[in-house]
């Protein structure tokens, strides 16, 4: 036998190791990589309802001028926590960067988001709110009081019940409405699809290396 086919087959006992080791290594460690990398962020959105103004005022001398406020207009909240739903039974102040109060006409928001927002809220063990306090400018205020330019909502915190909003003179009220929650599905980080291709890379270079 000659000393090239000696050779050959020495090769070929050598890979046939590391071929069996690779279908159980390989897939390993791609497990360790899925398991053990930062979980996917999925954050929770939380919207506000209220319902339709029922009661308005405005002043005697308006000069024609009409209420802006209508029976078909209500107020919305809406903010974004990153993570799972609150769950907060005493009270937590809620300064999400998104946070926004509005009046919403049948065509959409009207004033858009208010200014100097400021909330706060409870929950019960499931993280259902049950009491909430959400206070705003209409406009942006002149001095650091929103005077007459209000809009907010409460409910459950011993500071009357329901929406409210002014603008002048004139203003509307309705009754406190629904708080609805949206947890978003988990979206796969950069951060841990960019590992696991470098790791497979890696892997994939070595085993070539080791093949030839």
């Amino acid at each position: 036998m000659s000393q090239s086919v000696l050779d050959g087959s020495t090769r070929i006992l050598q890979r046939i190791p590391l071929a069996a080791k690779l279908y159980v290594w390989l897939p390993a460690v791609i497990v360790f990589l899925l398991v053990f990398q930062r979980p996917a962020a999925a954050d929770t959105i939380y919207t506000y309802i209220g319902d339709d103004f029922s009661i308005f005022g405005q002043p005697v001398n308006t000069g024609g001028i009409p209420n802006p406020f209508s029976t078909e207009d209500h107020l919305f909240v809406s903010f974004t926590i990153a993570g799972p739903p609150l769950v907060c039974i005493t009270s937590c102040s809620i300064a999400a960067t998104d946070l926004c109060i509005g009046v919403q006409f049948p065509n959409g928001p009207s004033h858009g988001c208010g200014f100097n927002v400021l909330g706060s809220l409870q929950t019960d063990s499931s993280g259902k709110i049950v009491a909430w306090s959400f206070f705003g400018c209409n406009v942006p205020p002149s001095d650091s009081g929103c005077e007459d330019e209000l809009i907010g909502t409460t409910s459950g915190f011993g500071k009357g019940n329901g929406d409210f909003v002014e603008v002048g003179n004139f203003f509307a009220m309705g009754s406190a409405g629904t708080w609805f929650r949206n947890v978003q599905s988990p979206v796969p980080e950069p951060t841990t699809l960019a590992t696991l291709a470098s790791g497979l890379v890696l892997l994939a270079g070595v085993a070539r290396r080791r093949w030839k």
